[in-house]
């Protein structure tokens, strides 16, 4: 990604598995409500705004719909409008 040589193929199935890992707990809880400390947006939601769509855009929005939960909570953080202003939209 930043052109410091070859991808370490270890490395990524490693962080992938700790990234599917903390989404299975993130799914536990977002069944039970809306956001990840209750059920108002904090700053916990939108820590993972940039993030997860980095994640995304690698090419990894495939543990994101493997989590019902998240990618329902995801999706509604990506929606919000402050986000979209600064995003433009995409």
């Amino acid at each position: 990604m930043k052109g410091l040589g070859a991808t370490d193929e270890e490395m990524v199935k490693k962080h992938a598995a700790n990234l599917d890992a903390a989404f299975a707990v993130y799914d536990g809880i977002l069944a039970k409500q809306k956001y990840l400390a209750g059920d108002e947006i904090t700053l916990a939601d939108l820590f993972h705004l940039p993030y997860g769509k980095m994640v995304k855009g690698l090419g990894f929005s495939n543990i994101f719909t493997k989590y019902q939960n998240v990618n329902k909570w995801f999706d509604g953080l990506e929606a919000r409008e402050s986000w979209q202003k600064v995003t433009g939209g995409k």
